[in-house]
């Protein structure tokens, strides 16, 4: 699913904020340009001790299969990003490289059966 608006994603953040049940955080997220992402379709900062978080999603639009050859999906990126939120303060460092990549892994696959699993039933 792509977003067009901030508006989309601002009520898919509610929406998916409840799904996954952090509903006592305070979120917010925008779009950002490729640019500034580092390569990255989305990244969350966190902080725990507030129960906050900031989500940036890359903007694109639905025909860009951005630099891995995948279909661009806004809810599935945003959906990863939000697992973030329930490992905030145990992610591996970017440094210890196998175990951050296995990390990302994990949660990519997560978002996935989760995203995938909401459309087979709605």
């Amino acid at each position: 699913m792509i977003y067009e608006t901030q508006e989309q994603l601002n009520e898919a953040l509610a929406l998916w904020q409840k799904r996954l049940r952090l509903n006592d955080w305070q979120m917010s997220a925008e779009f950002s340009c490729p640019r500034d992402m580092n390569g990255c379709r989305g990244d969350i900062a966190t902080w725990g001790e507030l129960a906050e978080a900031h989500i940036r999603i890359t903007r694109q639009d639905s025909n860009s299969n951005f630099d891995t050859g995948r279909p661009f999906d806004h809810e599935q990126i945003l959906v990863h990003e939000l697992i973030h939120g329930h490992f905030e303060g145990i992610a591996p460092s970017r440094e210890d490289s196998v175990r951050y990549m296995l990390w990302e892994r994990g949660i990519e696959q997560m978002a996935k059966a989760i995203t995938d699993a909401y459309r087979e039933v709605k």
